[in-house]
């Protein structure tokens, strides 16, 4: 097994660090925690119906901070900024993700990611798809590279026996499946 690309080149640039008790990538503080850790807090909000908050939470926090961060250290911008996430997320253990559909001028896109671990940790424990984590990691990460708000949804989740999970994104007002808007009302929600 090789060590990614990206990885390789950030520890050369000396962009990832070990000190002082902590994992810095990029200068960001970063954990290396067990998939289960997500799966229960992900079982928990969906069991205590507080997914909506979740959602919000890890959006804005991707959108805010680390997505905005990685932008200003390398000048990353629109689909840069992007592709560089998403090598990222897939060298840290999120899954092979892998763009379908992108379009910048009309702020949408549709995202499959295989491979994915806490999906595939919740398979057949759930009756709906669960990945709000990746719904939300998605939507911050398309907000701040089509630098307008958009939402995610999650349309196959791997936790229900589907190969990959599949993701659309789009201006929240154009989110208009009644399919999606229902399986999601919780996200949805204003």
């Amino acid at each position: 097994m090789g060590f990614s690309e990206l990885l390789t080149k950030l520890l050369f640039a000396r962009k990832i660090e070990a000190r002082d008790g902590q994992l810095l990538i990029v200068g960001v503080p970063m954990l290396i925690t067990p998939v289960t850790f997500f799966a229960y807090s992900l079982l928990d909000a969906f069991e205590k119906n507080t997914l909506q908050d979740y959602y919000k939470i890890w959006k804005r926090a991707v959108n805010e901070t680390f997505s905005a961060d990685v932008e200003k250290q390398f000048g990353l911008k629109r689909g840069r900024l992007a592709d560089w996430l998403r090598e990222l997320g897939g060298a840290t253990g999120w899954g092979q993700i892998d763009f379908v559909t992108v379009d910048y001028e009309k702020h949408r896109g549709i995202v499959r990611v295989k491979n994915n671990p806490v999906a595939m940790f919740l398979s057949h424990k759930v009756n709906k798809p669960i990945c709000y984590h990746m719904a939300a990691l998605g939507a911050g990460v398309a907000s701040r590279s089509f630098e307008e708000e958009v939402d995610c949804v999650e349309v196959k989740c791997m936790a229900l026996g589907n190969p990959y999970c599949e993701f659309i994104i789009k201006p929240k007002e154009e989110i208009e499946n009644e399919k999606i808007r229902k399986s999601f009302s919780n996200v949805l929600k204003k």
